[in-house]
């Protein structure tokens, strides 16, 4: 396995796991129309009044391994989240079509040494799966998560397709990704909407 590059891309992202709390309080910068409705509409309520955005951030100088993605990127929050048996942050991305959304989800993917399919039955990370919401047999989005290692978190990254919507999240201390992936199933990450 290949080192996980793909904690940088989550660092850029807005994601900063262990110090997403002060890196949230030390922004002053009121959110865009864009951003706020973002917070307002799809993060957790539990999470609104600590979420952040940093979309001019994140488009006035991206990592270059990042600027073909963020051209189609409307809006990017970062929300830091607290309580016992919860992911640390998670940042929410919204784009323009679902092209651009999908392009970016499966390069943090590939930067994470996660394959389209892997593992698609496992409990645990590493895996990658299409997932559906309610009854419906449609497909709402994908996910994938890999577990997190001595120097970087889990992650978990999934798409909201009807809401162009890409999310990260990450935990510490989450060997086999239990964590990210039962939030995820508990529906506690959303988008909401």
């Amino acid at each position: 396995m290949k080192p996980r590059i793909g904690w940088s891309i989550v660092v850029a992202l807005g994601l900063a796991c262990g110090t997403a709390s002060s890196v949230s309080a030390s922004v002053t910068a009121k959110n865009t129309k864009a951003e706020q409705t973002l917070i307002n509409k799809h993060a957790l309520s539990s999470s609104t009044s600590t979420c952040v955005g940093n979309t001019a951030i994140f488009k006035k100088k991206p990592p270059s391994n990042l600027k073909p993605y963020v051209k189609n990127l409307l809006a990017s929050v970062n929300c830091p989240l607290s309580g016992q048996g919860v992911p640390d942050a998670v940042t929410y991305q919204q784009f323009a079509n679902v092209k651009s959304m999908n392009e970016l989800y499966s390069f943090n993917l590939a930067e994470s040494s996660i394959r389209i399919g892997e593992n698609a039955s496992a409990n645990t990370c590493p895996k990658e799966e299409g997932y559906s919401v309610g009854s419906s047999k449609a497909l709402a989005g994908d996910y994938g998560c890999a577990p997190s290692t001595s120097s970087a978190p889990s992650l978990l990254f999934w798409t909201n397709n009807r809401l162009r919507i890409l999310s990260v999240t990450a935990a510490n201390s989450d060997p086999d990704g239990s964590l990210v992936l039962n939030f995820f199933h508990s529906g506690g990450l959303g988008p909401v909407g």
